[in-house]
């Protein structure tokens, strides 16, 4: 049936991808709220993952979720350009942590462990805004389905 009807695999895709990026949007208001509340907390967390193998690779692999579900659920949100720009920019941002690589990163995290804590709790605060926007963005669609 849906084989038959190319536009209603279209809208179920379109609602899966919308439906995907609310939960991650849902997440990044959660860890970001808890990392302004605590902030150490988000340092341990990053760092914890880091001294992982895996830690770098869940960083890129997270910003390219998002990345791919913003890129395609833009043509449904209420701000389709700046869903392109914010994709664009986590793409860029996965890019980035791969060349950058694990050491510098780690290097890095060290470096911001030691500045004020609103150093801390700013991109944390950020990371609450995007979430709510991306979320406000796509209601739309979520209350339609």
């Amino acid at each position: 049936m849906l084989a038959a009807n190319p536009q209603a695999v279209m809208q179920l895709l379109n609602h899966s991808m919308v439906f995907a990026l609310a939960i991650l949007s849902v997440a990044l208001v959660g860890v970001s709220a808890y990392g302004v509340v605590f902030p150490y907390w988000i340092i341990d967390l990053v760092r914890s993952n880091m001294s992982r193998g895996v830690g770098l690779w869940i960083a890129v692999i997270v910003r390219l979720v998002f990345a791919a579900l913003l890129w395609f659920t833009a043509p449904v949100s209420e701000t389709p350009l700046l869903f392109k720009v914010v994709a664009v920019t986590f793409f860029v941002s996965a890019v980035g942590h791969q060349i950058a690589g694990r050491t510098h990163l780690k290097k890095l995290i060290e470096v911001l462990s030691t500045l004020p804590l609103w150093t801390i709790r700013f991109p944390c605060v950020l990371g609450v805004l995007l979430g709510a926007f991306l979320l406000w963005s796509i209601a739309n669609v979520l209350v339609a389905a």
